[in-house]
């Protein structure tokens, strides 16, 4: 049912279900903590009023949301007054914060400090940014939203392969970035039935110079592609001289998609060229690993290493940031290879600079960097379509490194800096 309840117990457990399509369930994540909040707010809002059996359409929803944190305040007005709805920095002591609505919309609304903390909570979204999550996160609310409808309706997941069967670009194949919806603006709602389109990012033939491109094509013009075109298309690298070398591959890979994904983290980082090779040494260091852990390591020439999930490369770093768990990561590894990776962390583990008081900052900032890229790219790795919270929060369905294929195919081809080649079956993935 493409339904939400309308108490704020009802409303916040659905936010949490559509927050999860697009957000790692981490309760000390503040983006997920935001974008969950956001959307409960909105669907306790728009409840107000209605009977139990006029449950609030998702479609409705993301109306509301497509229209931006302004709209939300609207809404918010609704539960809490103009004047706390405007309001920014609300003084707890001024509120009832023991009401849910209200002491969630005082969190939504407070400024944050630009370099953390941000409440004890990992931050992955617009670090650098003093502003509040109202306005940060609408915009993932509205996409959590969106995916949500797109589920509910029976649409092509984002990150789906096709091939253009109709119009300008037909032949062509691309990805799937979103659903296109016709929004009813007369009665505030996404108009029923599937998404009429898709925006479709174009791969160009590769002696084009204009590189891919974005496209709305309608949902008649498509068609999904051929496990056969996928595998020509994609075209990953699975095999390589050790397990050790694709785990370093694929640590320099998330490292460099996550630069160019987000270049305003590594714009605000401190020496961001020192600290990238000691980052990339410990994302492959905890890589190795999850590999070992969930077995693997074999074949030798790393070709189950794709298979990886990428949220355990995250928890073996530890949280909140502390470098004991990266001492006990570099007694459980060898280190005694000559690649540039064991070369480093050889010199990490024996090197006493790391370990005094004094260095904590900085140690907190290379655990902290590590673990932004690895959230980065399991937020935004398409999971397989139709799989619940349930499955995603008991970890029976993870984000993987293949999952990330497209998006890192799409960076590759857009820099021409990665050569990355296939010849494993996507039978195997």
């Amino acid at each position: 049912m493409e339904e939400t309840g309308l108490g704020w117990e009802q409303a916040y457990a659905r936010a949490g279900e559509l927050a999860a399509l697009d957000q790692p369930v981490v309760d000390d994540s503040w983006d997920y903590t935001g974008v969950r909040a956001i959307l409960a707010i909105a669907l306790t809002a728009l409840g107000e009023g209605v009977d139990d059996s006029a449950p609030v359409q998702t479609g409705r929803l993301l109306w509301h949301l497509d229209r931006g944190p302004t709209n939300v305040r609207r809404l918010a007005a609704v539960l809490l007054g103009e004047e706390l709805a405007q309001a920014t920095d609300i003084d707890p002591a001024t509120v009832d914060m023991d009401n849910p609505v209200v002491s969630t919309w005082v969190w939504l609304t407070r400024t944050w400090p630009a370099d953390g903390p941000w409440g004890g909570m990992s931050r992955g979204v617009a670090r650098g940014l003093t502003d509040p999550a109202i306005d940060i996160l609408t915009s993932w609310a509205a996409k959590a939203a969106l995916t949500g409808l797109n589920t509910e309706r029976g649409g092509l997941a984002n990150g789906t392969a096709v091939r253009i069967t109709a119009g300008d670009h037909e032949g062509r194949i691309g990805f799937v970035k979103n659903s296109a919806w016709l929004m009813d603006d007369l009665h505030e709602t996404v108009v029923d039935g599937p998404p009429p389109g898709y925006e479709v990012m174009i791969r160009e033939d590769p002696e084009s110079a204009t590189g891919n491109k974005r496209e709305i094509v309608p949902t008649g013009a498509l068609r999904r592609t051929t496990r056969e075109e996928t595998v020509e298309v994609l075209g990953l690298q699975t095999r390589f001289e050790s397990v050790w070398d694709a785990c370093e591959r694929w640590a320099q890979t998330l490292l460099w998609w996550h630069q160019d994904t987000h270049p305003e983290v590594w714009l605000a980082t401190e020496n961001p060229d020192g600290r990238a090779p000691v980052v990339t040494a410990l994302m492959t260091a905890a890589l190795f690993d999850t590999v070992r852990q969930r077995g693997l390591d074999e074949p030798a020439d790393g070709s189950s290493v794709h298979l990886a999930p990428l949220l355990p490369m995250a928890d073996t770093l530890g949280r909140p940031y502390r470098w004991e768990p990266i001492a006990e990561l570099l007694d459980r590894i060898d280190t005694t290879g000559d690649s540039p990776t064991q070369q480093l962390l050889r010199a990490i583990k024996h090197a006493p600079a790391l370990s005094e008081a004094g260095m904590a900052s900085e140690r907190r900032a290379l655990v902290e960097l590590a673990e932004s890229v690895i959230i980065a790219h399991a937020k935004v790795a398409p999971l397989p379509a139709g799989t619940t919270m349930r499955q995603f929060s008991s970890g029976e369905v993870e984000p993987r490194l293949v999952d990330q294929a497209l998006a890192i195919a799409e960076a590759a081809r857009r820099r021409q800096q990665v050569n990355l080649a296939m010849d494993a079956p996507l039978d195997d993935v």
